[in-house]
């Protein structure tokens, strides 16, 4: 074994979801100054909208011409076509006009704007008869990807609002992309109630509330909708795609799934010892960090794919080594780190090691783009920050200062 592979035994072996018990004092800036050389894509740094970095990203929904490396290296990130530049956001309600009057909603039946609001929002809708009555509003989403749908409830009498699952039980049902689903429980704040449900996205993407005759019928009112990729999360008020909440949101930046990307410089050889470490979302598209060289044959590849993660090894003769996770992964958020020693490529997860394969040959390219790799998807990816480090041996602990800095820009648990 060489001293290099002995020393990132214990990177391979005893990194958990709570590893961070050393070297917590241990700044990235340290870690990226070991490399013989670097970038590093800092979405909450300075951004600019052209590739010259002589215009500033002043507010979210801006398209980004360049990242600047953050790492001091000059290795920016940059896009000179105008169209296949990412967007800088911090957006996570996907729904427009989230508390706004009647007529931003699809409505049925008995539905009119509440007389006063509820949990400070603007307005709220009130429905409550013994007819059939339903709002919703619209949002596209992949078949497949998990989705969630939330909102506040405040019935009439201040009780618990009963969810039920079906047209005859409870005082409402939630639609959560065309389909009724009756989550438990609800979640109390003052007199209203947060009620969420999480489901995979089918061809409907309606996300509201629909009254039944034969339920209840009683009186409620309801505000704040939010539909989003993953798991319910805080609420975000969103007024217009370019005018919503961002105090407390991570920054990204989104692309759009069909010629997004941004490029580095010809700047590293990965036949030497790299580390190469992104947060993104995980959604129903794939994200590729992959260097080209002249010919396709000489790269690597790191791939965080539809249900695992992928890291590619392609040495000078073309001789390649892939190792693929067994693991399957649920839409999410996700710190993802591809480690080359010289002899073996690892791949991790939050943390956590989920590859280990040794290496045949040695590869001749350069690092050169991060991009999406499904260009069919609708729908988008987002980036929370990248951390590359080439020509580099790197101890346990310093792996995990670079996987702790993403995560706490992409508000991700380790």
């Amino acid at each position: 074994m060489t001293a290099l592979r002995a020393a990132m035994r214990p990177a391979i072996q005893g990194v958990g979801r709570s590893g961070f018990s050393v070297g917590l004092g241990l700044q990235p800036a340290a870690v990226w100054s070991k490399a013989a050389t670097s970038s590093v894509l800092d979405v909450t740094g300075m951004l600019y909208s052209d590739a010259a970095g002589t215009v500033p990203v002043t507010a979210v929904e801006q398209f980004v011409g360049q990242a600047p490396d953050a790492s001091g290296r000059g290795n920016h990130w940059t896009q000179s076509t105008g169209p296949a530049r990412p967007a800088y956001s911090a957006r996570v309600n996907v729904l427009t006009d989230t508390e706004g009057l009647l007529a931003s909603y699809a409505v049925f039946g008995s539905v009119a704007l509440a007389g006063s609001s509820i949990d400070g929002a603007d307005n709220a809708l009130q429905l409550g008869s013994a007819a059939d009555a339903f709002a919703y509003k619209s949002a596209s989403f992949v078949v497949g990807t998990q989705v969630s749908f939330s909102a506040t409830v405040q019935m009439g009498d201040l009780s618990e609002p009963a969810v039920g699952s079906n047209s005859g039980t409870g005082d409402l049902c939630l639609v959560l992309t065309g389909d009724l689903i009756g989550p438990s429980p609800s979640l109390q704040n003052g007199n209203s109630y947060r009620v969420r449900a999480t489901r995979s996205a089918s061809v409907s993407a309606n996300f509201g509330v629909i009254q039944y005759a034969a339920q209840t019928g009683k009186l409620f009112k309801i505000t704040k909708y939010q539909a989003e990729i993953g798991s319910a999360s805080r609420y975000q008020k969103v007024i217009t795609p370019s005018n919503y909440d961002t105090s407390g949101f991570s920054k990204y930046l989104r692309l759009d799934q069909a010629d997004d990307v941004l490029n580095t410089p010809a700047f590293f050889d990965p036949s030497k010892p790299f580390v190469w470490c992104f947060a993104t979302q995980k959604a129903a598209a794939s994200i590729d960090l992959i260097s080209t060289g002249a010919t396709t044959a000489s790269h690597a590849l790191l791939t965080f794919a539809l249900d695992k993660i992928r890291v590619v090894f392609v040495n000078s003769a073309g001789v390649a080594t892939l190792a693929d996770s067994v693991a399957s992964y649920a839409t999410g958020m996700y710190i993802v780190t591809m480690i080359y020693t010289g002899a073996q490529l690892i791949g991790r997860i939050n943390g956590v090691q989920v590859i280990s394969v040794a290496v045949t040959g040695t590869a001749a390219s350069v690092l050169r783009s991060l991009s999406t790799s499904r260009p069919s998807f609708a729908s988008s990816s987002k980036i929370y920050g990248i951390h590359v480090l080439a020509d580099v041996s790197l101890l346990p602990h310093e792996i995990q200062v670079l996987e702790r800095d993403l995560a706490n820009k992409a508000q991700v648990t380790l």
